[in-house]
Parts: C-alpha cells; sequence; structure tokens
C-alpha cells in the first residue's frame, strides 16, 4: 500500500505532505461520495488523489476508496470523479499542502 499513498509527479521536483480538514468529516464525506455516484454500500471512502496539470491549470479528482468486502484491507481502489477544484474545496474548513526540494532533505 505505501506506494499508493505517495504523490509522485513526472519529475518530482518538489514533495511534501498535504492535510485537509471537511467542515463535519464523516457525514460530508459519505454525502459528498453519493452526490458523486459512488455506492457506500460497496466503497467506503479513506481518501483523495488531486491532480492539478501543467496546461491550463487542469484539476482532476479521484476518489480513493476500499471495497467494503474485501478480503485485503490494503487494497485500495480509485474512482474518477467530475468536479472543480472549488466544488471540492465548498466543504472544507482547511486545506494545507506543505512542499520541499531535494536540497532541503
Amino acid at each position: 500500500m505505501e506506494n499508493n499513498i505517495i504523490a509522485r509527479t513526472k519529475y518530482t521536483d518538489f514533495t511534501g505532505t498535504a492535510s485537509l480538514d471537511f467542515i463535519q468529516p464523516h457525514s460530508v464525506i459519505e454525502n459528498y461520495a453519493k452526490q458523486k455516484n459512488i455506492d457506500t454500500t460497496l466503497y467506503n471512502l479513506v481518501g483523495f488523489h488531486l491532480i492539478f496539470g501543467e496546461h491550463g491549470g487542469s484539476f482532476s479528482l479521484r476518489f480513493i476508496c476500499q471495497e467494503i468486502n474485501s478480503q485485503d484491507k490494503n487494497s485500495l481502489v480509485t474512482i474518477d470523479v467530475e468536479e472543480t477544484i472549488e466544488g471540492f474545496l465548498n466543504g472544507t474548513r482547511g486545506f494545507e499542502v506543505k512542499l520541499f526540494g531535494s536540497a532541503m532533505y
């Protein structure tokens, strides 16, 4: 699972961490998944994969889910979701990203 949770870009000039708080964590996340047509009886939303493109400020959102009935709890499924960055951030209380160049570590 380690390789699934580390963000990587084409050149990895900067790497770091991110933290996000929803206004009401559990209910907001589950409702958000349902709004995006994710079957919450089959999938448990455990994370997000946000991608900002190099051309024209493109934005892509993927839900990172666990299959509820899967025997392998480390197996993750990604589901592409249509969303804008504004729509994604609408239900958040805070979102912080820290990136450092290779000279820092």
